[in-house]
């Protein structure tokens, strides 16, 4: 029994441990939302003239762009995957980055391994995901619109190409047989997904690129969108 005890007490130890990390972290990503960063491109300017669509997950957000004829001319890499480009119905192509354990298995929260959640926490591969969608209701509650000026939605791809991790011919090749829904493709990305760096946390990397005002970190779905809110309302709409 004495051993019994002395585990239990460990263990309810470990876990106000664990709370307090979380709530830390929480708090500190609301804290810092707040905080703009500083711009070093042209400022973003109201009544832009380009709309893009901020696609919420509970832990997760995709940038979704208008689809034509100019979007694949800047990313010819589409056209090497089985994303139906020529879907009369597809209306727009989402960008997403994270860790290649967790983003490429869990298309469902029950999909959710323990140890893809331990790669992602401690530090993992990047990926990019490209999903082909068609309509989406900016009125939905899981969408957020966001304005831009021509000069700042050029930045924004840009930044979003870059992200790409390209081969020697300057087009990103697909990753063969990884998919968690219909009509996406997996590449291989820059930079090191972590619990400090996560997928969020790149949305504002990206939106920031394109002179858009937003919080120092923005690491889960809610910072990002009250940074947004907060410092970008006269662009953002949710």
């Amino acid at each position: 029994m004495r051993i019994l005890r002395i585990a239990l007490r460990w263990l309810l130890r470990v876990a106000a441990v664990l709370v307090f990390i979380v709530i830390f972290y929480l708090a500190a990503a609301w804290l810092t939302a707040g905080v703009p960063r500083h711009i070093t491109s042209a400022p973003l300017q109201s009544g832009g003239e380009r709309e893009v669509l901020l696609i919420q997950t509970l832990l997760h957000v995709d940038i979704a762009v208008p689809y034509d004829s100019a979007l694949l001319a800047k990313f010819p890499e589409l056209e090497n995957t089985d994303l139906p480009l020529d879907d009369p119905n597809l209306q727009y192509v989402a960008f997403g980055w994270g860790s290649k354990a967790f983003y490429t298995t869990a298309g469902q929260y029950s999909d959710i391994r323990p140890a893809a959640v331990i790669r992602a926490v401690t530090g993992d591969d990047a990926v990019m995901r490209v999903v082909a969608m068609g309509y989406l209701n900016p009125d939905a509650d899981d969408v957020a619109t966001l304005s831009l000026s021509v000069e700042a939605y050029d930045s924004l791809l840009a930044s979003i190409k870059n992200s790409f991790t390209t081969a020697p011919s300057s087009v990103a090749l697909p990753l063969s047989g990884l998919s968690i829904g219909p009509f996406d493709a997996f590449f291989a990305a820059k930079g090191h997904f972590n619990i400090i760096n996560p997928c969020n946390q790149w949305v504002a990397d990206v939106l920031h690129d394109a002179g858009v005002p937003v919080g120092r970190w923005t690491p889960t779905t809610y910072s990002l969108m009250h940074s947004l809110e907060e410092l970008s309302p006269s662009n953002f709409q949710r």
